[in-house]
């Protein structure tokens, strides 16, 4: 059966993969590579999203404890950007302009969404918009943590 921890399992090891590629791209000067597990990464971010939403309502960030407006406007942002793109990860995110040595991905300082989402769209712009997706991803890991935690437990 499919449960949070192998849920949680899938995303963490993505996300070491990013890492681990990162290192190797670093090396051979070759950020476009790391797209394949930064998109297997955000693919993970968006079950784990609506795997908590199904079983403990939209607002289940508010229930972890400690920076819960922080938590709150990420997962927002992420929503947001999830919710204009419909799992086509490359309209949100880019390289960024530093050549010198890696290139990181980041999410796109714009993006536009056809439904009106106010609350999300000023997430999206406070917490995401023209920040690398690896800090993106080092939040989610964290609050996905707490949240497995607090709620499942």
């Amino acid at each position: 059966m499919v449960n949070i921890d192998l849920i949680l399992k899938g995303y963490d090891e993505a996300f070491l993969r990013l890492r681990t590629q990162r290192n190797d791209a670093k090396i051979n000067g070759d950020s476009k590579s790391l797209y394949i597990p930064l998109v297997e990464t955000l693919g993970w971010a968006d079950v784990i999203e609506e795997y908590f939403d199904e079983r403990f309502g939209k607002d289940w960030m508010l229930k972890l404890p400690n920076s819960k407006s922080d938590y709150e406007q990420v997962i927002l942002g992420f929503r947001y950007a999830r919710n204009v793109v419909h799992h086509r990860w490359a309209v949100a995110v880019e390289l960024d302009s530093q050549i010198p040595l890696l290139q990181d991905w980041r999410w796109k300082l714009t993006l536009e969404s056809t439904r009106p989402q106010p609350k999300n769209h000023a997430a999206y712009e406070s917490k995401l918009a023209g920040r690398a997706l690896r800090h993106t991803f080092k939040d989610l890991h964290k609050i996905y943590g707490l949240a497995r935690k607090h709620l499942v437990d």
